[in-house]
Order: C-alpha cells, then structure tokens, then sequence
C-alpha cells in the first residue's frame, strides 16, 4: 500500500507482478538480490521498498531513503560487477587479443614525452594494466610503477610470467583507500641477463579492482602521478563510461602531470558492433578532456595489418593515434 501510493503512476498489472517479487524477497538477505535487479531489471523504486520490507519496516520515509541511498551505492557497485564480469570473462577464456608479448612500440618511441630526464623512482600509472610486460621493463629501470586491474588473474599471471617466485605478494593500500573495493598486491620483476648495472629492479604495485570506482578520497590516498600510460584502456572501456573514466583518471594525475594515451579510429564491425576497441576521435577526445588535460597529438599511424581480428570482423580502416595529455590545475 505504501508503495501504491507513493508511486500512483505505476498502473495495477505492474505493481501485481512486481509486488510478487516483493514478497519472495521477503525470505531473502536484503542485500545481493536487492542489488542484482535494483541496477538490471528490478526498478529502483521497487528496490528500495523490498530493502525495506526485507529488514521488516514499511514505512515510506525508510523506503524513501534506502532508495536514495541505492542511488549513491548500490548502482554504482552493480555496473561495477557489470563491468568486470564482461573483462573477467575475456580472461577465463583466454581471449586476450590486446596483450602484447613485446615492450609497446607507443611507449618506446614516446617515452622521453613523459619523462625528459631518465631519473629512477619516478611514478607511473598504468590503467586497466591487465599484465603488461610494459610494467616489468619499466620497474628493471628503476621507476615505481602501480597498475590497476579488475581481474585477479591479471595480477597473477603477470607475477607468474615477470617474477622470480611466481605469485604475487599482498601489500596494505593506504588508510585512506577503500579496502572492501580494492585490493593490494605487489611483484618484484626478476632481472634479465643484460639488466642496466647499477638499477635495482622497483617492485610493481597492483591493485586489484574497478579503475572508473576509484573516488576522489582513494586517488589522495594513492598520491596523484606524475605520469600514466594509457595503452588502449579508454578505447576498451564503453562509450558510456568515457566520462567518468576521464573523471578518474583526472583524479589521480597530479597537475603539470602527463598521460601518454593510445587511442584507434575505425569504421564500425560488419554485424553492427562499434567495439571494443571502440573509436575514439580527437573531437571526442577534447570533449571528453576539457577542463581537465590539454591534448597534443603526437602521432597517427595505419595499423590494421597489426591486428587481425580487426579484419575478420569487416573493418575497412583502423588508425593508430597517439596523444599527450597534460594535467590542467583545477579551476579555484
């Protein structure tokens, strides 16, 4: 009754189906099937009231506010799941077309973009990292590198391949960072024959957990960069979570700071599908960037011969382009 009148525009077959959701959740734990269909199929209205039918109170007021307080978490937690269990799923089936088993031409022949002077201990970011074997060649040369991924098994197939134990170890984030979203580990690369005299191989620092629900408090808590490299990340995330993906990332840059950004431009795929990667222009790009990095172009480049997959699924055109991006200082 409370929710029939404070939701009159739902009409009675409506509110008769979804109130027999109500009460089987009656039996439930409030919290993972209430989650579950507030952000896939369940209304969030319809959310809220059955949070609270399940802690046995029907008062509108708590209704009202337990749907508020869905609105500022739990929506966030479940496209968060959303998000990983799409990437997890690339993982447990091994379909890691994006891994590189060299260093990234882009990072070898822009590296000096980021850093002008070659001086060990310098920090550098690595969004969406998966296991790049960019952040093994870059902590043999002494800068502290920290990369961020939500697929566990990233984490351990990176120690497995670049370390001389195999596993990774697991580290205490700072006090500020979110410990039940977030999770730290650390690896410490082995060093190859030929390593640099003098360069004492840096540990890597990885955390496990959804990049784009790192908030504000986390990235002063990790100390903002003054470097990232972006090798594909924007391109592999969904158009609709460019924006907070740029907001993140905007968070844990330091300004002056710099991203060096990797990005692709291409017809859509045959059956319709713009992606991953997904196009990302340089108009989209400055949109997406503005009042928080200046954009350079850098390069751009033809490389539809160095991925396959792009031919097999009917793309006609696929350009490379490289960025620098720069860190604006907030506006007081």
């Amino acid at each position: 009754q409370e929710l029939k009148s404070s939701r009159p525009a739902l009409c009675a077959k409506q509110l008769s189906g979804r109130l027999a959701m109500l009460r089987a959740l009656q039996t439930c734990r409030p919290g993972p099937a209430v989650r579950m269909w507030s952000c896939r199929r369940f209304p969030r209205c319809l959310a809220a009231a059955a949070q609270a039918a399940v802690v046995g109170i029907d008062a509108r007021a708590t209704a009202e506010q337990t749907m508020a307080k869905l609105a500022a978490s739990d929506t966030r937690s479940c496209a968060a799941d959303d998000r990983l269990a799409s990437w997890q799923a690339q993982w447990d089936e091994k379909k890691l077309g994006w891994h590189m088993a060299e260093i990234n031409p882009v990072l070898a022949n822009n590296f000096k973009e980021l850093f002008h002077q070659d001086i060990s201990g310098q920090r550098i970011l690595f969004p969406l990292c998966g296991k790049t074997i960019d952040m093994a060649f870059l902590a043999r040369s002494g800068y502290r590198v920290v990369g961020v991924d939500g697929v566990e098994a990233a984490i351990y197939e990176f120690a497995a391949e670049q370390s001389s134990t195999g596993i990774p170890s697991h580290l205490d984030l700072p006090e500020g960072v979110d410990g039940a979203r977030f999770k730290g580990y650390t690896v410490v690369p082995s060093s190859p024959e030929g390593q640099q005299p003098g360069v004492t191989p840096q540990p890597v620092t990885l955390i496990k957990g959804d990049f784009l629900s790192i908030g504000k408090k986390d990235a002063e808590s990790l100390v903002p960069f003054n470097a990232a490299f972006d090798r594909g990340s924007l391109v592999a995330v969904r158009p609709a979570d460019r924006f907070q993906y740029m907001t993140t990332l905007s968070h844990l840059i330091a300004p002056g700071g710099k991203v060096l950004l990797q990005v692709f431009e291409h017809d859509p795929f045959e059956d319709g599908r713009l992606g991953p990667p997904f196009e990302v222009t340089e108009a989209q790009l400055r949109e997406l960037c503005a009042g928080k990095f200046d954009v350079r172009p850098l390069s751009r480049r033809d490389a539809l011969d160095d991925i396959p997959y792009m031919r097999e699924v009917g793309v006609t055109y696929f350009t490379e382009c490289v960025y620098l991006l720069q860190r604006l200082a907030p506006a007081v």
